[in-house]
Protein backbone atom coordinates (compact mmCIF):
# COMPACT_ATOMS: atom_id res chain seq x y z
CA UNK A 1 0.00 0.00 0.00
CA UNK A 2 1.31 3.47 -0.87
CA UNK A 3 2.17 6.10 1.78
CA UNK A 4 0.67 9.44 1.53
CA UNK A 5 3.78 12.16 1.67
CA UNK A 6 3.03 16.08 2.05
CA UNK A 7 5.72 18.66 1.97
CA UNK A 8 4.97 22.30 3.29
CA UNK A 9 7.13 24.76 1.38
CA UNK A 10 7.96 27.48 3.65
CA UNK A 11 7.39 25.90 6.93
CA UNK A 12 10.75 26.11 8.34
CA UNK A 13 11.07 29.97 7.40
CA UNK A 14 7.39 30.39 9.26
CA UNK A 15 8.93 28.98 12.28
CA UNK A 16 11.97 30.50 12.02
CA UNK A 17 9.39 34.03 11.72
CA UNK A 18 7.12 32.82 14.89
CA UNK A 19 10.76 32.55 16.85
CA UNK A 20 11.49 36.09 16.03
CA UNK A 21 8.28 37.87 16.54
CA UNK A 22 9.00 39.52 20.32
CA UNK A 23 5.84 38.27 22.85
CA UNK A 24 5.81 42.54 23.44
CA UNK A 25 3.63 42.61 19.98
CA UNK A 26 0.32 41.78 21.69
CA UNK A 27 0.95 44.80 23.86
CA UNK A 28 1.27 47.01 20.91
CA UNK A 29 -1.74 45.69 18.93
CA UNK A 30 -3.97 46.06 21.96
CA UNK A 31 -2.82 49.76 22.18
CA UNK A 32 -3.36 49.81 17.99
CA UNK A 33 -6.88 47.91 18.39
CA UNK A 34 -7.70 50.47 21.37
CA UNK A 35 -6.69 53.72 19.43
CA UNK A 36 -8.99 51.86 16.54
CA UNK A 37 -11.60 51.52 18.20
CA UNK A 38 -11.76 55.40 19.81
CA UNK A 39 -11.31 56.77 16.64
CA UNK A 40 -13.72 54.72 15.21
CA UNK A 41 -16.13 55.53 18.04
CA UNK A 42 -15.79 59.06 17.66
CA UNK A 43 -17.01 59.63 14.26
CA UNK A 44 -20.26 57.26 14.97
CA UNK A 45 -21.27 59.31 17.67
CA UNK A 46 -21.46 62.16 15.02
CA UNK A 47 -22.82 60.54 12.68
CA UNK A 48 -25.58 58.87 15.01
CA UNK A 49 -28.94 60.06 14.48
CA UNK A 50 -29.48 62.89 17.20
CA UNK A 51 -32.44 65.16 17.74
CA UNK A 52 -31.00 68.15 19.84
CA UNK A 53 -34.67 69.39 20.75
CA UNK A 54 -35.79 66.17 22.48
CA UNK A 55 -36.07 66.67 26.17
CA UNK A 56 -36.31 63.77 28.26
CA UNK A 57 -35.12 60.07 27.96
CA UNK A 58 -31.46 59.06 26.58
CA UNK A 59 -30.51 59.55 23.17
CA UNK A 60 -28.98 56.76 21.46
CA UNK A 61 -25.71 58.85 20.61
CA UNK A 62 -25.52 58.19 24.62
CA UNK A 63 -24.81 55.16 25.22
CA UNK A 64 -22.12 54.61 22.90
CA UNK A 65 -19.71 52.20 24.66
CA UNK A 66 -15.79 50.76 24.41
CA UNK A 67 -14.96 48.03 26.19
CA UNK A 68 -11.28 48.06 25.91
CA UNK A 69 -8.50 45.51 25.08
CA UNK A 70 -7.24 44.14 27.79
CA UNK A 71 -5.28 41.29 27.23
CA UNK A 72 -2.18 41.18 25.47
CA UNK A 73 -2.63 37.56 23.85
CA UNK A 74 -6.01 38.60 22.19
CA UNK A 75 -6.67 42.08 21.97
CA UNK A 76 -10.46 42.14 21.49
CA UNK A 77 -11.59 45.73 21.03
CA UNK A 78 -15.54 46.48 21.46
CA UNK A 79 -17.50 49.14 20.38
CA UNK A 80 -21.00 49.48 20.21
CA UNK A 81 -24.38 51.02 20.98
CA UNK A 82 -26.50 50.03 23.99
CA UNK A 83 -30.15 51.76 23.24
CA UNK A 84 -32.44 48.76 22.51
CA UNK A 85 -33.13 50.63 19.08
CA UNK A 86 -29.89 50.86 18.28
CA UNK A 87 -29.96 48.15 15.53
CA UNK A 88 -33.23 49.32 14.38
CA UNK A 89 -32.07 52.93 13.83
CA UNK A 90 -28.50 51.35 12.15
CA UNK A 91 -30.20 49.09 9.50
CA UNK A 92 -33.15 51.93 9.49
CA UNK A 93 -35.47 49.18 9.80
CA UNK A 94 -38.45 51.39 9.99
CA UNK A 95 -37.19 54.63 8.12
CA UNK A 96 -37.69 56.58 11.40
CA UNK A 97 -34.51 58.75 11.05
CA UNK A 98 -34.56 59.73 7.14
CA UNK A 99 -37.19 62.08 8.04
CA UNK A 100 -35.40 65.12 8.52
CA UNK A 101 -37.06 66.52 11.92
CA UNK A 102 -35.96 63.80 13.33
CA UNK A 103 -32.65 64.35 13.26
CA UNK A 104 -29.45 66.23 12.63
CA UNK A 105 -28.05 66.77 8.99
CA UNK A 106 -25.01 64.07 8.79
CA UNK A 107 -26.59 61.49 10.75
CA UNK A 108 -28.16 58.41 9.30
CA UNK A 109 -28.31 54.76 8.98
CA UNK A 110 -24.85 52.63 9.16
CA UNK A 111 -23.47 54.99 11.78
CA UNK A 112 -21.00 52.64 13.04
CA UNK A 113 -20.65 50.64 10.48
CA UNK A 114 -19.55 53.38 7.89
CA UNK A 115 -16.83 55.03 9.95
CA UNK A 116 -15.69 51.25 10.47
CA UNK A 117 -15.23 50.31 7.17
CA UNK A 118 -13.57 54.06 5.97
CA UNK A 119 -10.97 53.60 8.85
CA UNK A 120 -10.04 49.69 8.63
CA UNK A 121 -7.51 50.44 5.46
CA UNK A 122 -5.54 52.68 7.59
CA UNK A 123 -5.42 49.87 10.27
CA UNK A 124 -4.87 47.14 7.76
CA UNK A 125 -1.56 49.64 7.29
CA UNK A 126 -0.77 50.20 10.43
CA UNK A 127 -1.09 46.47 12.18
CA UNK A 128 1.53 46.19 8.76
CA UNK A 129 3.86 49.04 9.94
CA UNK A 130 3.57 47.62 13.37
CA UNK A 131 4.54 44.39 12.74
CA UNK A 132 7.65 45.10 10.55
CA UNK A 133 8.59 47.99 13.80
CA UNK A 134 8.62 45.47 16.69
CA UNK A 135 10.21 42.52 14.14
CA UNK A 136 12.80 44.54 12.85
CA UNK A 137 13.88 45.81 16.34
CA UNK A 138 13.80 42.18 18.09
Amino acid sequence: MAKAKFQIQGLQELFDLAHRIPPEIGMHAKKLFNDFGEDVMEEAKKRCPYDPKRKSGTHLRDTAFIRKAESNVKPNTWIGFGAPHAYLVHEDIAGFHRVKEHSTAGTGPKYLERPFLEKKANLEAKIVAMIDEVTDAA
